[in-house]
């Protein structure tokens, strides 16, 4: 495929025919595509932790003559902006983007002729040995798994309903994150739904939040100091971070 990324380089037109190794392996919504101006035998040649150091090492800080790995993720909810099955590329094309057609099917046949071993390689780079951390705050937990279908028939009752059907709608989820992400979305939503333990949660979650940061959130102490960091880096800018500050002492 046609590949055009920002993350490809400027003078070649952000785009560079690439090709899909492997889907992630923990994500369901991406593959992992190769930039094939590389030679792909690097991936076979080299230990795994050889191919992860040219893979987050920036190109500045390799020796001379050492490529960065010409690898990167696809995501699919992102409009990534590919062209399939390219057969035939015009040769104008080809030269305005500085494809090498030939080097790049030499490639290509490569990959081919090494699929099996080339999608192994490539998945156990981007494996996490380690389980990732379950979030204790729901907001964050939305992609913890999926929702079952009986689930997902109450959210879209809900969203059908009026607002004044909100306060004596208690459906029985399955999924426990639901009953709490039903509060937050009462509260940031229609808080006048809210019963009166209902408001006192979400006032708790809030003080939290803003005042502690708990669960990773940014704390307001935390952000004035992110602002005055900004604003002495970038005094030209001083209308934005001013504009920032007003809408910081607006939830006090």
């Amino acid at each position: 495929m046609l590949h055009t990324s920002g993350m490809y380089p400027a003078e070649k037109g952000c785009t560079r025919l690439a090709v899909a190794l492997a889907y992630h392996p923990q994500y369901n919504d991406r593959a992992i595509v190769f930039n094939l101006d590389q030679d792909p035998s690097l991936l076979l040649e080299l230990e795994v932790e050889e191919l992860k150091t040219l893979m987050f090492t920036k190109q500045a800080d390799l020796p001379a003559g050492v490529e960065r790995l010409q690898i990167k993720d696809l995501i699919f909810n992102k409009s990534p902006m590919f062209v399939p099955n390219v057969n035939k590329i015009d040769p104008k094309i080809a030269q305005q983007l500085q494809i090498d057609m030939d080097q790049c099917q030499q490639h290509l046949a490569f990959i081919n002729q090494h699929q099996q071993q080339i999608t192994q390689v490539v998945q156990s780079l981007y494996q996490n040995d380690e389980p990732l951390p379950k979030s204790a705050d729901v907001d964050q937990a939305l992609y913890e798994g999926f929702i079952d279908s009986g689930d997902r028939n109450l959210c879209n009752q809900l969203q059908s309903l009026e607002p004044e059907d909100l306060a004596n709608f208690h459906p029985k989820f399955q999924d426990q994150r639901l009953d709490r992400l039903l509060l937050h979305f009462k509260a940031r939503n229609y808080p006048q739904t809210l019963s009166e333990a209902e408001a006192e949660d979400w006032f708790e979650i809030v003080q939290g939040r803003v005042q502690a940061g708990e669960d990773g959130y940014l704390s307001l102490d935390e952000y004035e100091e992110k602002i005055a960091d900004m604003r002495d880096k970038h005094p030209e800018k001083s209308a934005i971070w001013q504009d920032l500050q007003d809408y910081a002492e607006s939830f006090l």
